[in-house]
């Protein structure tokens, strides 16, 4: 399975049931295994070796796939390697610098099966089984340090922190503005707790009227008129008459300072929606995601080349993990694809699918594919590591110059050098953004359009009602002229 296929299909549904099942059995057969291998954890070999017996060596490296921007291509000879303009990955050039100081010579071997490999029956398979059973030294790529992978192999003092993402399809701008300027800055539940209070108020103030008549010779109302009376506060209206007693009165006072509360956070909610420039996602967090797949809004989309991601989903003990399982395992809401290049073109013309990938690639595309979005949410984070023959006389040099490239930033740099290389030989590849901001909504006739409707309905209304009061009150004198 090679990073150069970049076309959109699917991984056939046969062999992704076979793959969600393996993961399954694993995950069944996890507890036998740490505690029938618990006691090898603490077995390894005391002999040391001075840095003089280290020179000249010979190695054989397997490469279980390209995988930028650990391997990014597979070199001839790596002591011909152009760093800075063909950056060759994280883990070529940890093996050309120890090479350089301890000449060391490389045989590399692509992997025909393009696999890690995991333990199934108490063995291994894929590159890791090569790398315990074979004749190789090495395994040139960024694998998960795991507890079963250590106790097989010696696995090198973590070269990187890597952390996978969650990338969507950016919707595309279909929605309206009509009411947009009076709508969307209360949500629809505060436009209902606003009308049930002008209902509420009016009735309790045509009670207390009606009870304060004969005590404090109070206004009376009819309900149209108190429903006015506060509908009219609520848009900061003065009344004509004003009521005689302190009850109503701090009634009225109360909902009027309500009323002012509302319209101050009502025209906050206006400026901050054409003033802060945010983007719109379809959800907000991996508990959404998780929400969103349950609902059948998203499918899922992996690369099957890492099957160690979809382990830690399955062994997770949180429970949006647990619903992620489900959903997969259970209700196969969950596609794969063969490369990560290869999810980028599937998510690009299919936006009801959600892409989960190692951040630093994401995060280098989301600058190529303006119409991506990228999650602020960091999941199934792992420490990358590179794995030597068990016993390996080489595993702790290496270990030591991890440490220093980290210290000093290399590892940075390298991962910064294959970004860099991606953006200069792409341009051109974005040209347009379909992100929908606020910049997309910014205040134009069409977006404040809901304002000129809001002035005509009312006109509109009025004219209605000086109709019907025109002929109500010609009706009445025509009935008193004909009795």
């Amino acid at each position: 399975m090679s990073q150069k296929n970049n076309d959109t299909t699917l991984i056939s549904y046969d062999i992704v049931v076979k793959k969600l099942n393996e993961i399954q059995i694993i995950l069944d057969n996890d507890d036998k295994f740490v505690n029938s291998y618990h006691s090898k954890l603490y077995g390894s070999s005391d002999k040391a070796y001075k840095i003089s017996e280290l020179f000249g060596g010979h190695l054989k490296v397997i490469v279980p796939k390209i995988e930028p921007p650990y391997v990014n291509y597979l070199p001839l000879d790596i002591n011909h390697i152009n760093p800075i303009d063909d950056p060759p990955g994280v883990v070529i050039m940890i093996l050309k610098t120890a090479a350089e100081k301890l000449n060391l010579t490389y045989e590399f071997i692509i992997s025909e099966e393009e696999e890690w490999g995991t333990l199934v029956n108490d063995t291994w398979n894929g590159s890791f089984g090569k790398l315990i059973y074979g004749d190789y030294d090495i395994i040139a790529g960024g694998a998960i340090l795991r507890y079963d992978r250590s106790l097989y192999t010696d696995m090198t003092f973590p070269f990187h922190y890597q952390s996978y993402g969650i990338m969507v399809r950016s919707q595309q701008n279909s929605r309206s503005y009509m009411w947009l300027i009076v709508t969307d800055p209360f949500s629809w539940q505060v436009w209902l707790y606003i009308a049930s209070s002008i209902v509420l108020s009016t009735v309790i103030f045509k009670i207390l009227t009606s009870i304060l008549r004969n005590i404090n010779d109070e206004e009376q109302y009819s309900l149209l008129q108190s429903l006015w009376i506060f509908f009219s506060i609520f848009l900061q209206q003065a009344l004509t008459r004003q009521p005689k007693s302190w009850t109503c009165r701090i009634l009225i006072s109360m909902w009027w300072m309500s009323s002012i509360t509302l319209l101050a956070t009502f025209t906050g909610s206006l400026t901050a929606l054409f003033a802060v420039n945010s983007v719109i996602y379809p959800f907000k967090n991996f508990d959404g995601m998780v929400q969103s797949i349950k609902a059948s809004k998203y499918t899922l989309l992996m690369d099957i080349n890492y099957p160690s991601k979809i382990e830690m989903i399955a062994e997770s003990s949180l429970p949006s993990y647990k619903q992620l399982w489900h959903e997969m395992y259970v209700n196969n809401k969950v596609d794969f694809v063969d490369g990560f290049k290869s999810g980028i073109e599937y998510i690009k013309n299919n936006p009801n699918h959600v892409f989960v990938a190692p951040l630093e690639m994401l995060n280098i595309y989301d600058g190529l594919e303006c119409n991506m979005l990228i999650l602020s949410d960091e999941i199934l984070s792992s420490y990358l590591s590179i794995p030597f023959k068990k016993g390996s006389k080489y595993s702790d040099y290496f270990s030591d110059q991890i440490r220093e490239y980290m210290e000093h930033g290399f590892i940075d740099k390298w991962i910064s050098d294959y970004k860099t290389q991606i953006y200069s030989e792409n341009t051109k590849r974005c040209n347009t953004s379909n992100k929908q901001t606020s910049n997309d909504v910014s205040l134009g006739i069409d977006k404040a359009k809901g304002s000129l409707y809001v002035y005509l309905f009312g006109v509109c209304i009025s004219i209605i009602v000086i109709i019907f009061e025109i002929i109500t009150h010609y009706s009445i004198l025509l009935l008193r002229k004909f009795k």
